[in-house]
């Protein structure tokens, strides 16, 4: 059936800025704030500077982001004793994207996993002023889920059965996330969704007042919303 998307956004694809960026210092971590900024332990002596003998991983795991994207603000390690591993992934298993030593800054950092992890290692000896680094999040809005073709209702009905073309959170159908539109619209009065598994269904019985019963076509919407980097979107399904 046709499809509609209705979202709170300017566009569906764009990078998520938000006031008031959260800082962090450089340990063993994992954090899904979809934007930020990680800085060196800054543990080390002189103050500033990092630590000697660290082994820290810091992971950055933000569900449903498309990118994550770090830009080193500045970069000083001791070269090729103390280095920085960055992974597009939730640990160090995952695809290395490079290693950073010395002072060249890295250069722009962009993990598409949904996850970004840095390890840093340092040495017993000489130590630098380490990193400010600065991330943020690209996320690509999910469509609305499709809602399969509807069979013919019999004259006089006030029930139907509609089925999606992928589970849905149980939590979310209820009356007033469904309207019924045509020669006339019937306001739902019930919703009760059909064999819930670990809180998800495909599909869902309305029961709707006035019956219909005059002829015509009819179009059953769904509205639902997500949340994502702290923005809700609405999402409409017909």
């Amino acid at each position: 059936m046709k499809r509609s998307l209705l979202l709170q956004a300017a566009a569906l694809l764009f990078p998520l800025l938000l006031v008031g960026q959260p800082e962090y210092y450089m340990t063993n971590l994992v954090v899904d704030d979809c934007e930020g900024i990680l800085y060196d332990s800054e543990l080390g002596d002189p103050g500033g500077n990092y630590d000697h003998n660290e082994n820290y991983t810091f992971s950055i795991c933000i569900p449903g982001a498309d990118q994550i994207i770090m830009t080193f603000l500045y970069f000083c390690t001791e070269a090729d004793f103390d280095s920085l591993r960055i992974y597009d992934g939730p640990d160090t298993l995952s695809l290395l994207i490079g290693t950073y030593t010395g002072e060249p800054d890295p250069p722009v950092i962009i993990a598409t996993s949904g996850c970004l992890t840095l390890n840093f290692v340092s040495d017993p000896n000489v130590s630098c002023t380490g990193w400010e680094a600065h991330w943020e999040t690209v996320v690509e809005i999910p469509p609305p889920p499709d809602i399969l073709p509807l069979d013919d209702l019999p004259c006089e009905s006030n029930t139907m059965t509609v089925v999606f073309a992928e589970q849905i959170p149980c939590d979310s159908l209820y009356p007033s996330a469904f309207a019924i539109n045509g020669p006339i619209s019937p306001t739902i009065t019930n919703v009760q969704p059909v064999g819930c598994s670990g809180g998800y269904t495909n599909t869902v019985n309305l029961s709707f007042s006035p019956m219909i019963d005059f002829s015509g076509n009819y179009q059953v919407s769904f509205t639902n919303s997500v949340t994502i980097c702290e923005t809700v979107y609405t999402l409409t399904s017909t």
